[in-house]
């Protein structure tokens, strides 16, 4: 649970946190408030909304995290990963759904690119930024200015320059 909401940084609501957790079998994230690590962690109710994101209550709190568990390169990869699937089915699923959440959406359409730039697989990432129909979803949700900043941070990040690098290097244009 603490690992999910740091490499988020603290931007999954409270059932997001529920299911990913269910699904590994992992801690029983039902009630974060009565836990062990409620000192640790806060709700910050969503105005007008039924959802609370939960996040770390100080940073040192968050430092702890990445100290004990995430120091490895890999394991921050892993976890955009897992969190990257979960996002790529909550999509699918809720792309024909017309009663979806217009909250709940908006956090799909925002965290999915987030998490397959941070994942480390650069087919993932240009499949879903070249497919038309999720940048017609994310114009259609008015995150337009969201998916030109995910195109560029696609295109500076490490990700891009092999394939870019792999695709000019013999041209005689390439400086």
């Amino acid at each position: 649970v603490l690992t999910s909401i740091w490499v988020t940084e603290g931007d999954l609501f409270r059932h997001q946190l529920q299911e990913i957790h269910a699904m590994k079998n992992d801690i029983d994230a039902e009630d974060i408030s009565n836990s062990a690590f409620s000192s640790m962690l806060r709700q910050r109710f969503i105005e007008n909304s039924k959802y609370s994101k939960v996040n770390f209550v100080h940073m040192q709190a968050r430092d702890a995290v990445y100290r004990r568990y995430l120091k490895d390169g890999t394991v921050i990869q892993n976890y955009h990963l897992e969190l990257a699937r979960h996002f790529q089915k909550c999509y699918v699923s809720g792309k024909d759904d017309s009663n979806r959440d217009p909250i709940i959406w908006h956090q799909i359409l925002r965290r999915l690119p987030i998490h397959l730039l941070n994942c480390g697989d650069p087919q993932e990432i240009q499949s879903l930024l070249c497919n038309l129909d999720f940048c017609a979803d994310k114009c259609k949700a008015q995150l337009l200015g969201d998916l030109i900043f995910n195109f560029k941070l696609y295109l500076f990040s490490p990700l891009f320059f092999p394939l870019f690098l792999g695709t000019y290097s013999t041209s005689k244009w390439f400086f």
